[in-house]
């Protein structure tokens, strides 16, 4: 299901395979934050599916049934995720805060507090405090693995260096993207494309951040899922000036129910 996803499938075949893997909570049980769970779960919060809230909380349940701290951290990580997706960032960095003090006392390895640390730098970044993300993400601590953690850790890395005005410096890290992690197509996984085409547009390469823009909504179209298609409708309809009402437009609607 989530290499489906990933090379952005239309939705509804990879959400089928992953709501047929959860059904009957076997798996949640077996492995309330173990990989095959999160994957699953993944899936439906990029396909923003009510049914990845529900999963989590039904691994959350098993992880304090078990007693198990290393679970329980593990979950409230990607809890964390899914109410970031959501854009419940109060929510989102309690959930954070808490998943990253949790794999701390466990003694979680930086292989894995790359995530709660790649997510709520986001979520701060989302609410406006670059200062705090930068805290999180400084640039001499860049990972060098090639792993999904780390591409988490780069497209948050991305975002915050187009919101600091770094473009330069945004445009080498959307290279490291494309080339480390090109075969993840999924916009809702990494918004890569529409970041690197603010900014192209910022630094007066309009063409250049219009066709990467229209690449990602390309892309969006394809996945079907609302969350990343009003994104890249409102990316492209605010580079496309005077011309991007109908874009814009076209986002309201996607997202009226969101």
């Amino acid at each position: 299901a989530l290499r489906q996803a990933y090379a952005c499938e239309p939705h509804a075949g990879p959400v089928h395979l992953a709501l047929d893997a959860l059904a009957g909570g076997r798996l949640v049980a077996a492995y309330p934050s173990g990989i095959p769970t999160v994957a699953a779960m993944l899936v439906l919060a990029f396909a923003d599916r009510e049914e990845a809230a529900v999963v989590l909380d039904q691994a959350l349940a098993e992880a304090h049934r078990s007693g198990s701290l290393f679970a329980v951290a593990g979950v409230r990580t990607f809890r964390g995720y899914t109410l970031l997706q959501r854009g419940e960032l109060v929510e989102a960095r309690e959930e954070l805060e808490t998943a990253s003090e949790l794999q701390r006392m466990w003694g979680y390895g930086p292989g894995a507090r790359i995530y709660p640390t790649s997510f709520l730098a986001a979520t701060l970044i989302a609410s406006g405090d670059l200062a705090g993300a930068r805290r999180l993400l400084p640039d001499d601590e860049e990972p060098q693995l090639v792993t999904d953690g780390v591409r988490f850790w780069q497209n948050s890395k991305l975002a915050l260096l187009v919101a600091e005005g770094r473009l330069e410096d945004a445009l080498r890290t959307t290279e490291l993207l494309r080339s480390r992690y090109g075969h993840v197509l999924l916009p809702a996984a990494g918004r890569w494309r529409s970041l690197a085409a603010e900014a192209l547009d910022r630094l007066g390469r309009c063409v250049e951040a219009r066709e990467l823009a229209e690449e990602e909504l390309k892309l969006a179209r394809r996945w079907g899922a609302p969350g990343a298609l009003g994104r890249a409708l409102h990316v492209l309809g605010t580079l496309e000036r005077a011309d991007g009402l109908s874009h814009l437009r076209e986002a309201v609607d996607v997202l009226a129910d969101s």
